[in-house]
C-alpha cells in the first residue's frame, strides 16, 4: 500500500504577525485512511515558509516513529511540498555545518538531523502550488480559522 504525505503552511500578517499555521496529511492511497493534523505556532520568525517546514518536520518525525513500530515500509513514502527550495535545502544541507544566515535555520537544522537519522527517509517531491487544480486527488488541509490551503497531489 502506498503511503503519501503532503504539507501546507500559511501566514496571514493582517490577522497575527507572529502566528504561522501548518497542516499535514498522511494517507494510505489504497484505503484512503489518513491522518490530518493542523496547528499554529507563535514566533517572531513567522511566515508561510516556516509553516511548510514545520509540516515537513512533523511528517519526518511521524514517519520515523511509524517505521520503528511497524518496520521497513514496502516502498518509500512520498512527501509532497509546494516549496521547491525547501526540498532542495533539506536534501543538500549538512546539519552540522549549515550557514547561520539561512532563513528558518532552526527548523532546517532539525529537519536535516531528522532525515539523517532516519533508516527510511521519505522521498521529497514538489507539487504545483495549491492554487493549481489539474489533479483529481485533492487532500484538503483546511480549517477556516487556521489555514486556507488545499494541497493537490499528482495522480498516482
Amino acid at each position: 500500500s502506498t503511503l503519501v504525505g503532503a504539507t501546507g503552511g500559511s501566514y496571514m500578517q493582517c490577522l497575527d504577525a507572529h502566528a504561522t499555521s501548518t497542516a499535514y496529511v498522511l494517507m494510505y492511497m489504497s484505503s484512503r485512511r489518513r491522518i490530518d493534523v493542523w496547528y499554529a505556532e507563535t514566533s517572531v520568525d513567522s511566515n508561510a515558509y516556516r509553516g511548510e517546514l514545520l509540516g515537513l518536520l512533523a511528517l519526518h518525525l511521524l514517519l520515523e516513529q511509524a517505521h520503528q513500530v511497524y518496520g521497513q515500509p514496502s516502498q518509500p513514502t512520498s512527501v509532497y511540498s509546494d516549496w521547491k527550495s525547501a526540498i532542495h535545502k533539506i536534501s543538500h544541507l549538512n546539519a552540522d555545518r549549515s550557514p547561520i544566515r539561512l532563513c528558518q535555520i532552526d527548523v532546517l537544522k532539525l529537519l536535516c538531523l531528522a532525515q539523517s537519522c532516519m533508516a527510511y527517509p521519505p522521498k521529497l517531491l514538489h507539487v504545483q502550488a495549491h492554487q493549481d487544480d489539474h489533479s483529481p486527488i485533492k487532500l484538503c488541509l483546511s480549517r477556516p480559522d487556521l489555514i486556507a490551503n488545499v494541497i493537490t497531489l499528482p495522480k498516482l
